[in-house]
């Protein structure tokens, strides 16, 4: 019919716009790369499906240099974050596959080429969550370590979408735990790291809301037998042999997140050497953030268990150690100095919690002989 025919037609030249454009997104003049980039946003998001397929068999078939590719997979992401709903599931199974192979093509990490693929797939993962994580585990490959962004991304999926993610974690545990003996480089150590911790987090989150649970029998013990061991790793292993601050501040945040899924008896037989340790982390690092947030993490999960005496011989060295610093008044023009502050403001209304009459006869005490004007401002910033 005339009709019909005048749609195809115009489907044609849209595919034509949209080609012309995805050819010219690299122009060398930084002004024509602007208005194109601009262009493909606003047919994308009105044409997403045109849009995301040319796009795919763009980067597929002209195998573009990488700053050309950059330019793509950040307008996919565009488009994929703002029309996620209105591509259709067999597109969205092919975008998953390509963003993957986009971020571990190569082995170096090139975080302006690996973001974007590895952002989009978060979003994706929020339609198909299974097929996100089943193709990061496929990624996985036996005696050999993940791509860094690979570990990332699971990371930030489990920080971003808990509630699809917590019920895939035995099996992404199963894969992660393993190598955490073998990992040698710093930036690896790291990035594990930090996917622990939000994983950790992603299971607190979960428990907490076992109403919108797919699966309610999971708790905070659930994934203990996992989560010990890799404790162990970290304390025992990564602290001693970190060479850089990021690492080793990384793993002690790390541990304040792990310490909110393991059982009572483990946790309180860690008291020892890890509220010391965190003691000590004060005078040997400058970024005093990580250590205050474990800290008030170590604190919480303790505090879980009211019937418990083992915490309370360290609640007076935590607030020894505490007082000093938050009385020392954050650099406004310094985001994680601020961050700080709060935080340690956090740990004492933690400890304020269940241990009320303690904290306060110790803020008295300190309040009581002082002149110093910052000791009295910050004692009264506590109260």
């Amino acid at each position: 019919s005339p009709k019909r025919k005048e749609m195809s037609l115009y489907t044609v030249k849209i595919h034509d716009i949209i080609r012309t454009l995805l050819i010219t997104a690299f122009d060398s003049e930084n002004v024509v790369r602007s208005s194109v980039n601009e262009a493909l946003e606003d047919v994308g998001r009105n044409q997403p499906q045109i849009f995301l397929t040319d796009a795919i068999d763009f980067l597929q078939k002209n195998k573009p240099p990488r700053e050309h590719k950059i330019i793509i997979l950040n307008a996919m992401l565009k488009i994929i974050d703002d029309q996620l709903d209105n591509i259709s599931d067999d597109l969205c199974q092919k975008i998953i596959k390509l963003e993957a192979a986009e971020m571990t093509a190569e082995k170096e990490i090139i975080p302006e080429w690996q973001t974007p693929p590895s952002q989009t797939l978060v979003i994706l993962g929020r339609r198909f969550p299974s097929e996100v994580i089943s193709e990061l585990m496929d990624r996985f490959n036996a005696g050999s370590v993940p791509h860094f962004f690979v570990m990332k991304t699971l990371g930030d999926f489990a920080s971003a979408n808990e509630m699809n993610f917590v019920p895939h974690l035995k099996d992404v545990l199963s894969k992660v735990i393993p190598l955490l003996g073998s990992l040698k480089r710093d930036n690896q150590k790291w990035v594990f790291a930090a996917a622990l911790g939000h994983f950790s987090d992603a299971i607190n989150t979960y428990t907490a809301n076992l109403d919108q649970a797919s699966d309610s029998s999971i708790g905070l013990d659930t994934f203990s037998s996992e989560f010990l061991p890799a404790y162990d790793m970290l304390f025992n292993n990564w602290l001693k042999d970190a060479r850089e601050a990021k690492v080793r501040l990384g793993t002690i945040e790390a541990l304040g997140h792990i310490c909110s899924v393991i059982p009572k008896e483990h946790l309180e037989s860690y008291y020892p050497r890890l509220i010391p340790m965190l003691q000590g982390a004060y005078k040997k690092d400058k970024d005093h953030l990580p250590i205050t947030l474990s800290l008030s993490l170590v604190i919480t999960a303790a505090n879980q268990y009211e019937d418990s005496v083992a915490f309370h011989p360290y609640l007076t060295p935590i607030l020894s150690t505490l007082h000093p610093l938050v009385c020392t008044p954050p650099n406004l023009d310094d985001n994680s100095s601020v961050k700080n502050s709060n935080e340690l403001l956090r740990c004492f209304e933690n400890i304020g919690l269940y241990h009320c009459d303690m904290l306060l006869a110790f803020l008295l005490a300190q309040l009581a002989p002082s002149k110093d004007v910052q000791i009295r401002a910050g004692t009264l910033a506590v109260l």
